[in-house]
């Protein structure tokens, strides 16, 4: 046996208890406090998001369910517009500066999440520009009014005399009358009218 190796071999008569060994400490406690520690609700639900975007843009998966997926992001967008960014505004209209568990502040939450939103916004146009030149060579296409022939007009024309315009409510909006109640997920036209020839409105 080489020196090398007697080196590291114990013969039998050693001591064990004196063979110095070095003690690991446990290690420390985390900090519950740490906002390194905690995902933001918000950034995170965005991310949800960008998944389910992500679908949308996956050439395998089927071409319907990808106009699907890019709906559903749109709508939960809308919805995170109305209740969480909603929300943070409120706060911020109200004074509040105290950070939530992850550090960040209200005003800090809706910066962070414009800069996200407006990656997914570019995205978005992205995969519905693809979207729409994989619809078309399957003959479904977006067209204006102007694009369709006659008879189609017409019957598009008389759809709206008899289901939509029935609905209509007209709602005045002057010094005489308060702001009218807008209702949630409406469709909503803002019409300006004047005198045929005048300048007031």
């Amino acid at each position: 046996m080489n020196d090398s190796t007697s080196n590291a071999v114990l013969d039998e008569d050693t001591d064990i208890s004196a063979v110095d060994t070095e003690e690991v400490a446990p290690p420390e406690p985390p900090d519950l406090d740490d906002p390194a520690l905690y995902l933001n609700r918000e950034l995170t639900w965005l991310a949800f998001n960008q998944r389910v975007q992500h679908e949308a843009a996956d050439p395998r998966t089927p071409l319907l369910e990808r106009v699907k997926f890019l709906a559903i992001v749109n709508n939960n967008i809308d919805e995170f517009f109305m209740k969480r960014i909603g929300g943070l505004k409120q706060q911020i209209a109200a004074g509040v500066h105290t950070p939530t568990v992850d550090g960040r502040t209200p005003g800090q939450q809706v910066e962070e999440c414009r800069a996200v939103l407006a990656e997914m916004q570019a995205e978005q146009e992205r995969i519905f520009q693809a979207l729409l030149t994989a619809l078309e060579a399957h003959d479904i296409r977006l067209v204006t009014i102007d694009a369709l022939p006659k008879d189609a007009r017409e019957r598009l024309r008389e759809q709206f005399r008899t289901d939509i315009f029935p609905m209509i409510t007209p709602l005045a909006m002057d010094p005489a009358h308060p702001f009218p109640f807008i209702s949630n997920l409406a469709l909503n036209l803002l019409v300006t009218l004047r005198y045929p020839g005048g300048g007031e409105t």
